[in-house]
């Protein structure tokens, strides 16, 4: 299943932004339920205790709220500061090339904080 899902990946060199298109697998409804299922696969194999699930921005949003909603946990999307409503969290973080600060929902998060 591993192997059909990284086949069905397409890559865009020409794009202003470089990147894969995960449009290639969403397209296929079974396709991206087999994703997704390896990632809660992986998620339950690999970190034993987990109260919500976050993503960040566009894809984080995809494939976050369909794992969220598989394993039954809340969902937390992060942003660019500014970009969500209400109360947020802001987290500062360093990618290679800058330094970025992103919004948490608050009132998104779990209770067991």
């Amino acid at each position: 299943m591993c192997t059909l899902c990284a086949t069905k990946y397409i890559t865009y060199s020409a794009l202003v932004c470089w990147g894969r298109d995960i449009f290639s697998l969403t397209k296929n409804p079974r396709l991206l339920s087999d994703c997704v299922s390896l990632l809660v696969d992986h998620i339950k194999t690999h970190c034993s205790d987990v109260d919500v699930i976050v993503g960040l921005d566009a894809r984080g949003f995809i494939f976050g709220s369909l794992v969220a909603q598989q394993m039954s946990l809340p969902f937390v999307p992060v942003r660019k500061e500014g970009k969500l409503p209400g109360e947020t969290i802001k987290v500062a973080y360093t990618l290679e090339y800058a330094k970025v600060n992103s919004d948490n929902c608050l009132d998104s998060m779990s209770d067991k904080r």
